[in-house]
């Protein structure tokens, strides 16, 4: 008796690799898709706290050598070293903005357009704060969130708050 030679696969090893295919496929997936949602995450979470440094930092350089600091709520004023009036306000929607008065210019400091854009909030109902103690000191209590237009896949935030002692005050 002669015995065939045996090309080919059975049924049962076919289904067995299919099968097999498909869990490493839907493993590899859901890992990869992990991988994306958490860069997303970083990626918005680095650039919240990347506008809120700068923030900080313009502001904070201005305030050190001002004179006269006051502040609403929502705006803050003082006259710069070089007897400018400045002002940083907060208007609608979300916009910190910064105005030399005499000479008339405006200018955003942040954007609340996707993306990359923030929307900036007052968390605690007043922006910025000013004592009448000696040395003058100002808060600022900023909150950033990611400006998206439909929520986005991360809703976080990040909250600046900083005290600035003014130095011509003492």
């Amino acid at each position: 008796m002669s015995q065939k030679k045996k090309n080919g696969f059975t049924l049962i090893e076919l289904v067995l690799v299919i099968g097999l295919t498909a869990l490493a496929v839907g493993i590899t997936s859901d890992t990869l898709l992990s991988i994306v949602r958490s860069y997303g995450k970083a990626q918005v979470k680095s650039e919240l706290e990347q506008q809120a440094n700068f923030i900080s930092l313009k502001i904070g350089k201005e305030l050190i050598g001002a004179r006269n600091v006051t502040a609403t709520g929502t705006t803050l004023t003082f006259t710069d070293t070089y007897g400018n009036v400045e002002t940083y306000s907060l208007v609608a929607p979300g916009i910190l903005k910064k105005t030399t008065v005499a000479a008339g210019v405006t200018f955003d400091l942040t954007y609340n357009t996707p993306p990359g854009g923030v929307v900036v909030s007052c968390p605690t109902g007043s922006c910025f704060t000013v004592s009448n103690t000696t040395p003058v000191i100002a808060d600022m209590n900023l909150r950033f969130t990611p400006a998206s237009a439909n929520g986005g896949s991360y809703s976080g935030t990040f909250d600046l708050v900083k005290t600035f002692v003014i130095r011509s005050s003492y």
